[in-house]
């Protein structure tokens, strides 16, 4: 990739992207370089689509997908700008229904549980109250 990723580079600095960030869509452009075949500037639509195509077939998370596309997104858009006539659209993540104790579990944990005052003893607020019967 050699100028095109200290191009990428110099844009995502510019942007204040973490370290991480950087390290990653870094990755995710070595990557597609490696399945396109040719330098990322004459990589076409259709091999780009190919990639993250395969890497949604992969199995991966919806956060990893999302992660290659935003990388390949900013690639495309701020380093080397083209339109494209695809959308590279973002996966979803999974509705999660949230897991709520019961009224039982709740006292069995902080029976269960030693107590929260530390050493300055200022653990009134998590005083028990006796259930209403």
């Amino acid at each position: 990739m050699g100028a095109f990723k200290e191009s990428m580079q110099r844009e995502m600095a510019l942007r204040g992207f973490a370290a991480r960030t950087q390290r990653a869509y870094l990755g995710w452009m070595r990557r597609l370089v490696r399945h396109g075949g040719t330098p990322p500037d004459q990589i076409p639509e259709t091999r780009v689509r190919e990639f993250l195509g395969l890497l949604a077939q992969k199995g991966l998370s919806p956060s990893t997908l999302n992660q290659a596309i935003s990388g390949v997104r900013f690639f495309y858009k701020q380093v080397v700008p083209r339109h494209w006539d695809f959308d590279l659209a973002y996966q979803p993540a999974p509705q999660r229904v949230p897991v709520t104790l019961s009224r039982g579990e709740v006292t069995r944990l902080l029976d269960a549980a030693p107590t929260f005052a530390g050493p300055s003893g200022h653990g009134d607020w998590l005083q028990r109250r006796p259930e209403a019967e």
